[in-house]
């Protein structure tokens, strides 16, 4: 999705292992911690921003899942700020579609799955911008099966 403001990021080394697929937050977290790249205390410091940023990610779950489940579409529950969403069709034709409406998806067909797209939780305008976004792109699909970018 498309990030606006200041909202801390985690890095993409700890948001997928090609080899194992997505891996959770905290092997993530042990893993740059075992390879020196943070430290514990810094990771763990600051408790309120932890569960801020948790009730954050829960919350934008927790609405984004029922969305999905309306459309119909196949989804894959985390508990991390991103998830997969099976299209059942070309991703890089959703991710197209979606640029369109000005949301950014991630097309998992370089990881050997064509047609998954991947989806930050993002803020609530995020999210809601996204749901109009991938609304009208089904809809699209729907209407034309061999729809494309």
């Amino acid at each position: 999705m498309i990030r606006e403001g200041k909202t801390p990021q985690i890095t993409s080394a700890i948001q997928t292992g090609v080899k194992e697929g997505m891996i959770d937050m905290d092997s993530s977290i042990r893993k740059l911690y075992d390879e020196g790249l943070i430290g514990a205390r810094a990771a763990l410091a600051d408790r309120e921003f932890v569960e801020k940023t948790l009730n954050l990610v829960h919350t934008g779950l927790d609405y984004l899942y029922p969305q999905l489940d309306a459309l119909g579409l196949p989804y894959y529950p985390t508990q991390a700020n991103f998830f997969l969403i099976d299209m059942a069709r070309d991703a890089q034709a959703v991710f197209g579609l979606m640029l369109k409406k000005g949301v950014i998806v991630r097309s998992r067909r370089g990881y050997g799955f064509p047609q998954f797209i991947r989806v930050n939780v993002g803020t609530a305008e995020e999210k809601r911008r996204f749901v109009a976004a991938l609304r009208a792109v089904v809809a699209v699909i729907e209407a034309s099966p061999r729809a494309t970018a």
